[in-house]
């Protein structure tokens, strides 16, 4: 509520949390979304209901961050697949954000709070323009970039995961020989979605779990 404030305000506002803090921050995402406000909330999922457990890693906050709140009220879910990229992803989320004027959630997770990667520090310039808009504007799904296939695009079973289960992915379809496609925007997907899991028999949904 305290950084629902600051957006009243006119700033970008940004707070972060794990599972347990996002099922007690959904009333108040719900009014950002009503009040049409920027706002980024990251999610850091750890294992378990409840305090659960800390050290643990799980992607369990999924179905909360896109339903969890009351009045069918829908926010942007994206997620970050590695630990050098939270900042492109903090990033984008803060450009939604702004550019659409609505809360965007960012899903991490322990394991990439507390893994480690090579990154170099952007200049400015390189970094995508944000333009704020004036007048709000809802979320369009041709600002989603589509979603590629990546592997044996001839195999008639397509991979699926999202988040930080990117490098599992794809040494399971190395291994497997098969396609697989990995989600970063979630809510809403990219456009093409249903296009692309059409052309496969069989789809595995995989999921990091504790």
């Amino acid at each position: 509520c305290t950084a629902i404030g600051a957006a009243f305000a006119g700033d970008l506002a940004a707070t972060s949390t794990s599972g347990p803090g996002l099922s007690l921050k959904g009333e108040a995402i719900g009014l950002a979304v009503m009040a049409e406000l920027p706002l980024v909330v990251i999610d850091v999922q750890r294992g378990g209901p409840s305090t659960g457990l800390p050290t643990k890693t799980e992607q369990t906050d999924l179905m909360q961050a896109i339903y969890g709140r009351n009045g069918e009220c829908p926010a942007v879910v994206i997620a970050a697949s590695s630990s050098a990229n939270c900042f492109d992803f903090a990033y984008e989320a803060a450009k939604i954000a702004l550019e659409n004027m609505t809360p965007v959630v960012l899903l991490t997770d322990t394991y990439l709070a507390n893994g480690t990667g090579l990154w170099r520090i952007p200049q400015l310039s390189e970094l995508p323009e944000i333009q704020p808009q004036c007048v709000p504007e809802k979320l369009k799904g041709n600002q989603i970039p589509l979603l590629q296939v990546q592997g044996n695009e001839d195999s008639d079973t397509l991979l699926i995961g999202w988040g930080s289960t990117e490098g599992h992915l794809h040494a399971a379809a190395n291994e497997l020989g098969c396609a697989l496609a990995h989600f970063n925007y979630i809510n809403p997907l990219p456009k093409n979605t249903e296009e692309v899991l059409r052309q496969y028999k069989r789809i595995v949904v995989c999921e990091l779990n504790n």
